[in-house]
């Protein structure tokens, strides 16, 4: 989880021995352009429920991940305060967007 789509990254969060350093539990990763996911890993990928995903514009979302991809239906919020529901779309090549509604 070092980069992705050419973004450096840092992780904290728990490190299972048993997992060959790969994230395990609950934790915070974060990407140099911004974006936090607070939530749930297994096996070195983002898996969980009411996981909280903040893009670098400040709006949040919040909802299950399954296999590193958003799942379902999540609640968003913008700063102002406003909120929603969103579905994840997938763009191909481990890349999502939200269908807002």
């Amino acid at each position: 989880m070092g980069m992705e789509n050419g973004q450096a990254a840092r992780g904290i969060g728990m490190l299972d021995p048993f997992t060959y350093g790969k994230f395990e539990g609950f934790g915070r990763y974060e990407w140099s352009d911004g974006r936090v996911y607070e939530g749930g890993f297994r096996d070195g990928k983002k898996h969980g429920k009411k996981a909280r995903y903040k893009l670098k514009s400040g709006k949040v979302y919040i909802g299950q991940w399954e296999n590193d991809q958003p799942s379902g239906f999540l609640t968003f919020t913008y700063e102002s305060g406003r909120t929603g529901k969103a579905l994840p779309q997938n763009r191909g090549n481990g890349q999502f967007g939200f269908a807002e509604f």
